[in-house]
């Protein structure tokens, strides 16, 4: 045999004894089965390629826009999954801990925007949680805005001296906007309030409208 007949032997024989690797998509009936199996053994499954680790539960929405999202809460972290109506997923983000879901629908136009509660920081003696609103009515999900859900933080009035302030946010969705209602408590200081409403801007970001953020200083 030739080196040329050789060289083609040892190239087919490479050809045929290598074959690709599957592509490992995740799919929305693959998850449940991960789920199920998380809550039967106590551990995801190792081949499941969306990190499950701390599951504690989470939500399956429907928007009536044909994709299905999927908001999982986790020890220290969470997650939001986009899955397309074939059941594919087609984007995600980690996010941190979900602690609650509200749907609204901010600016009235029928594509409903995505409300989480999270905890963004916490320790001893410290709890910061947070709105955050989500855009999922693009290819991809976005982060729009984010604001003060409740919070308990130490503050330093003079040096060795902390003053622990505590602060409790509300969300009212509708009307062509979103209004968020922050009170603050603190030892030592006064009660005080403030009214923002948020509005979409032309560049389609969520941001205050001008001259409707309100304090209120209620001594």
């Amino acid at each position: 045999m030739t080196t040329t007949c050789l060289l083609c032997a040892l190239l087919l024989a490479i050809s045929t004894d290598v074959v690709p690797a599957k592509q490992d998509v995740p799919t929305l009936e693959r998850f449940r089965a991960a789920v199920a199996r998380f809550h039967r053994d106590g551990h995801a499954d190792p081949g499941f390629p969306i990190d499950l680790s701390g599951y504690t539960f989470h939500w399956e929405v429907d928007l009536g826009n044909g994709d299905h999202y999927v908001l999982i809460s986790q020890n220290y972290q969470g997650q939001i999954l986009a899955f397309s109506k074939d059941g594919l997923l087609k984007d995600s983000l980690v996010t941190t801990e979900i602690r609650g879901l509200q749907i609204c629908d901010i600016n009235s136009d029928l594509r409903f925007e995505i409300i989480t509660t999270q905890v963004d920081s916490r320790g001893t003696g410290l709890l910061e949680e947070n709105f955050h609103v989500y855009d999922v009515g693009n290819p991809f999900l976005r982060e729009l805005w984010s604001g003060v859900a409740y919070s308990f933080l130490p503050e330093e009035k003079t040096p060795g001296r902390l003053v622990y302030r505590e602060a409790r946010g509300y969300l009212n969705c509708g009307g062509g906007g979103l209004q968020h209602y922050l009170v603050r408590e603190g030892t030592n200081a006064s009660n005080a309030s403030e009214l923002t409403r948020l509005v979409y801007t032309s560049a389609g970001t969520l941001e205050a409208a001008s001259g409707n953020s309100v304090p209120q200083d209620r001594r």
